[in-house]
């Protein structure tokens, strides 16, 4: 029962001259209490300028003239912003920008392979250097985007030779992380044991039989890579592309059959074989903290940022990384936007070193935007939040719980029909979900499944009768059982609760890994938001996807 956040910015090093004896305190309890201003980019997008340079008239506050000067210097860095995605950046960029923070680290094992790591915004996020550790933790922190990022490098040729580069302990550590992270039990089970007695050492695999994901459309190329890196690769490329057959039993299957292939050829079949330990990921990513050291003795008056080392990837959507740099020059045009004053007050944004200029001869990675989608039926969503509650699905707080083995969607076009009618088809939506589903063409939802197994209705939930053992019967089952509940808290006939929950206009953006639902908030019914159908799913390890709601006027 949330709305939206607003853009959040991040300032990781800022350095306060104080002209005044005792303005400096006042001045950072205001500056950490101003939001920054939400930014024209994509709602996902990570903006990263150079310098930026503000003038306050007082200690006592941040004045609105301050933030509104800001607002317009940032405007001009978002246009004049380049994206290091589509390859060379100048070296006199004053600001560069990604679509999401996969792009951020596509972008990032793309440089580092071809030894361009030290351009400034690298050197601002990872002061201690780019190094194949900084990059194993960077990729670690984030698991669930290793599929979408070695996609993009995939497309680009570059996803075989960053997996040779890395240390093959940090390629068996993402391969204990990424299952986890998507529910992958079946694969956990079936091929972590045999995972763990593989060696590289320059193996490559003379598997009979070919891996399952080599029969996938564009399948990687895999020579030279010794079995545990073909395995990650395969993996999250089936992850990216098809994420529903990589949850099914039978594509563990195969993968089982093509590891035991591996370890006869590399004669490590034998008991007396020496296991190599699965190196467990790191702890999740932590936003850095500001520990804040003020003497009002000393002049100028300095701030120091604590931050582990490197620096973990960016947390806060479109965030704004500031730092310190007084050996730069501040602009012409950032100068004219901010008004004069007694004090100022210099925000050097990821900039405390000369440029270095980047190659030219650096591929673009395929395009990140994502797709945009109108529908009548956005509430359709919400029922995300329903199957959530009712135990159907596993949320980011039960990574071990893969749920049901109906694609989440399937069940969102099933349960949505169910409620909405027959004109549910007819909408964009309809084709979407069979999208996100993989399903074939004409293929129906639910094709092949049965009712969860050893699911039941909370003790709290009331059903009239014994649970149907096939899916139709089961969801007329479901619906009678869910229905009593929905009327009550949506203040509404049982009849009515298909239009009152269901149908909402909305647009849809549809990302690699995300999907956003942008929503009216002037038309979204407070029993909605008391019933807390409205908050955001986050992470939803079935539908291989964080889900978010955008709700604005």
């Amino acid at each position: 029962m949330n709305a939206a956040p607003r853009a959040a910015g991040t300032i990781r090093r800022l350095r306060l001259v104080e002209r005044q004896r005792g303005l400096g305190r006042a001045l950072l309890h205001d500056l950490a209490a101003t939001e920054l201003p939400p930014s024209a980019l994509p709602a996902a997008a990570i903006l990263l300028v150079r310098r930026l340079a503000g003038r306050v008239q007082d200690g006592a506050a941040l004045s609105d003239g301050w933030q509104a000067a800001l607002a317009t210097t940032l405007a001009r860095c978002q246009a004049a912003a380049a994206r290091p995605a589509l390859g060379f950046v100048p070296a006199a960029s004053a600001a560069v920008w990604f679509a999401d923070e996969a792009e951020l680290l596509a972008c990032l094992c793309r440089d580092w392979l071809a030894g361009n790591g030290s351009q400034w915004w690298w050197r601002a996020l990872y002061p201690q250097g780019v190094n194949a550790g900084a990059l194993g933790d960077a990729l670690l922190a984030q698991p669930g985007r290793l599929p979408v990022v070695l996609a993009r490098l995939q497309a680009i040729g570059l996803a075989a030779p960053l997996l040779a580069a890395l240390p093959l302990a940090t390629v068996a550590a993402m391969l204990h992380a990424l299952p986890r992270q998507y529910a992958l039990l079946a694969w956990q089970r079936r091929c972590e044991p045999l995972l763990a007695r593989l060696g590289d050492g320059g193996v490559t695999s003379r598997a009979p039989r070919p891996a399952p994901w080599l029969a996938m459309p564009g399948a990687p190329s895999v020579a030279g890579l010794g079995p545990e890196r073909q395995a990650l690769l395969g993996l999250a490329l089936t992850l990216a592309q098809q994420p529903q057959a990589a949850r099914q039993t039978a594509f563990a299957l195969a993968a089982e059959r093509w590891l035991r292939d591996c370890l006869a050829a590399a004669g490590a079949g034998s008991e007396e074989s020496q296991p190599q330990p699965v190196v467990a990921p790191p702890a999740p990513a932590v936003a850095p903290t500001v520990s804040v050291e003020v003497d009002a003795d000393r002049q100028p008056l300095d701030t120091a940022v604590s931050h582990p080392a490197p620096v973990p990837p960016l947390a806060a959507r479109q965030a704004i990384e500031i730092f310190a740099a007084d050996d730069t020059t501040i602009p012409t045009a950032v100068q004219q936007a901010v008004p004069a004053a007694p004090m100022a007050l210099p925000l050097a944004i990821a900039g405390t070193m000369p440029g270095v200029a980047a190659a030219a001869a650096l591929p673009a990675l395929p395009p990140a935007e994502p797709a945009r989608i109108r529908t009548r039926y956005g509430g359709v969503f919400y029922l995300i939040n329903l199957a959530l509650v009712l135990g159907l699905y596993g949320d980011f707080s039960q990574p071990r719980r893969p749920g049901w083995a109906l694609p989440p969607w399937d069940f969102l076009a099933l349960l949505g029909e169910r409620l909405v009618g027959p004109a549910f088809r007819d909408d964009a939506l309809w084709p979407l979900l069979a999208c996100l589903a993989g399903r074939a063409a004409g293929a129906e939802p639910g094709d092949g499944h049965a009712p969860p197994a050893g699911w039941r209705l909370p003790p709290d939930w009331q059903a009239g009768r014994a649970m149907p053992a096939q899916l139709g019967p089961w969801l007329g089952w479901l619906v009678a059982a869910i229905t009593p509940r929905l009327a009550l808290q949506l203040g509404c006939a049982p009849d009515d609760i298909g239009p009152r929950l269901c149908r909402h206009d909305a647009e849809l953006s549809v990302g690699d890994d995300t999907l956003d639902i942008h929503l009216g908030l002037d038309t979204l019914p407070i029993e909605i938001r008391v019933a807390g159908l409205d908050r955001d799913p986050g992470w939803v390890p079935a539908a291989a996807r964080t889900i978010r709601f955008h709700f604005e006027p």
